[in-house]
Parts: structure tokens; C-alpha cells; sequence
């Protein structure tokens, strides 16, 4: 088994949970999606996350969509896990079975009330001291609202924190806040990378996203870091009409799945809680599809 480190740079994909029409698992699907990420230019991978449904698998399931994961991938790229859990017991567990795995760091939001954050994210160190731990700054679904103090003021006192992971805009502004009070710990952007570009400018050295088209977040951030700001917002602005469709609230997920689809990498749409799939949806997604093949072609031609 091949266990990375995780280096903060590059596009950290996040992995989406695919079902079949029953609501199983689709494990060949699981394993197309993986293999993608991997070929299209991630520089490391994320199961478990808020957008692969975790919340709605159990502890069996999550242990086979890991180990599915991780066969599909075969110790290509570094893994960061998902372990955030209700109850400090249920999350220690976690953090213990991510690092038997191979897995190179968690992914772990912090607990509604602040004044347990430290031994919050101390207990994960100390059940998994070979982990980094990324803390997932995302309050709609940890109900907890830091500010950049307390996640700097974190990042010093809890050694294994490798980075932060924001999704609390607006992003920008949040990560220049934190870097000026720890300029040494990597930050990371997310939100579907709606303001990517502005991240990087503030700081941000990677992304994490479960994007459809992961090769486009690459792109941008590769971009980016070598300088290059005039490519950076022009592959940004490619990809925006389909970041702007897999943003809408409620069914943003179901249209990631969707585009999923349309790509052929997924079987279904199929969301873990059924949501009412649309034919505008595939037909959206194909109208999307198409037009960013001939804006894709269109760029090339212009180049040469």
C-alpha cells in the first residue's frame, strides 16, 4: 500500500458517491470517476466529503467507497479523508481507520461550540499522528462560524493541521484575513471554485472540488501559481457557465451528477436522498457539454 504526503498545491478532487438506480452503490462507476480525477490533472483526491454524500452512508459503506478509492486510484495520488462526525468517540474512529487505509490526511470540520475546538481537532492528531488534518471551514454544515483568529490561533496550536479548507465567503477576503496571522500554513480553496481566481490572488495554493470537469480547476491553478493570471481567469472564464450550473442551491449536486453523466463517467444521477431528476437537467448538461467543446475549440484555433 502507497501512502503519499499530502502537498497543498494543485486541485485536491473530491471523489462523488455514485449510486444506481436502487441506491447501491455503483462501484464500476466509482471506479471511472476515480480514474479520471487521476488522468485528468488532480494533484491529490478526497473521499468522503460533504459532496460525496457521506452523511448519508454508514460505516460500511464509507469503508468500502475508501477502499474502492483506493484500489481505483492505485496509490497514485496522495488521499485526503472525510471523517467529520457528531461525537468525539465516532470521529476518533474515524481518524484511526483513515490512517490504516493509507490515507495521507482527514478532512474534519470543527464542533459548534468554539470553545472545543482545540481538543476537537487535538483528539484526531493524537488517534491519528501520522495524518495531516485539513479543517473544512464550511458553517452551513458545521453550524460553527470561525473567524480567522480562531483558525490561525488553530493552525499554530494543533501541529498536525496541514491547512485550511474555505468555504465560508467570502473566501478571498477570509483567506488573506488568515495568512496575515499565519502566513505559513497553506490555504484552500473551494465552493465549486466560483471565485478561484480571486482565492489564488489572495493566497490560496490549491483547490478542492468535486468539479465535473477537473481538468479546468487544474488548469486555473497551475496557471496561477506559475503566474500566469491573464490564462488563470481565462480557463476560469471557460468553465464558468457550468460552475455557475453546478452552484444552484439545493440541485447543485444533482447537476454535477448530471454533467457526470453526460461525460459517461457515472451510471445515474441517482442522489443518496432520491431528488426528482429533470430532463431540462440533461439536456442542460448536454447544451453545456457542447458548448464547451466548440469554446475549448474555438480557443485553440485562436492560439495557432
Amino acid at each position: 500500500m502507497t501512502t503519499h504526503r499530502l502537498t497543498i498545491e494543485g486541485l485536491i478532487q473530491i471523489i462523488i458517491t455514485p449510486f444506481q438506480a436502487d441506491g447501491a452503490i455503483d462501484f464500476e462507476s466509482l471506479r471511472r470517476l476515480t480514474r479520471s480525477a487521476v488522468d485528468e490533472g488532480a494533484s491529490a483526491l478526497a473521499a468522503l466529503g460533504v459532496s460525496s454524500e457521506a452523511s448519508y452512508l454508514d460505516e460500511d459503506e464509507r469503508r468500502q467507497v475508501l477502499q474502492a478509492v483506493r484500489v481505483a486510484s492505485d496509490g497514485a495520488l496522495p488521499l485526503v479523508v472525510g471523517i467529520s462526525a457528531p461525537d468525539t468517540a465516532l470521529l476518533v474512529a474515524r481518524a484511526a481507520e483513515a490512517q490504516d487505509s493509507g490515507a495521507a490526511a482527514v478532512m474534519v470540520t470543527p464542533p459548534e461550540e468554539e470553545a472545543s475546538i482545540l481538543d476537537h481537532y487535538a483528539a484526531v492528531a493524537a488517534a491519528a499522528p501520522g495524518l495531516s488534518i485539513v479543517v473544512q471551514d464550511f458553517p452551513p454544515v458545521s453550524h460553527a462560524k470561525l473567524e480567522p483568529p480562531t483558525l490561525a490561533r488553530l493552525s499554530r496550536e494543533v501541529s498536525a493541521v496541514a491547512a485550511i479548507y474555505h468555504e465560508d465567503p467570502p473566501t478571498p477576503t477570509k483567506i488573506e484575513a488568515v495568512l496575515a496571522l499565519a502566513p505559513d500554513v497553506p490555504q484552500v480553496g473551494g465552493l465549486g471554485g466560483l471565485w478561484l481566481p480571486w482565492e489564488l490572488q489572495a493566497g490560496a495554493t490549491a483547490v478542492m472540488t468535486g468539479f465535473a470537469f477537473p481538468e479546468l480547476m487544474a488548469g486555473i491553478v497551475r496557471a496561477a501559481l506559475a503566474g500566469d493570471w491573464t490564462k488563470a481567469l481565462e480557463i476560469h472564464h471557460l468553465a464558468l457557465p457550468l460552475i455557475v450550473w453546478e452552484a444552484q442551491p439545493s440541485i447543485g449536486l444533482l447537476h454535477r451528477k448530471t454533467m457526470l453523466v453526460e461525460r459517461g463517467l457515472i451510471a445515474t444521477a441517482r442522489l443518496r436522498v432520491p431528488h426528482p431528476a429533470t430532463v431540462r437537467a440533461a439536456k442542460d448538461a448536454a447544451e453545456l457539454a457542447s458548448a464547451l467543446a466548440r469554446r475549448q475549440e474555438d480557443a485553440t484555433c485562436n492560439r495557432h
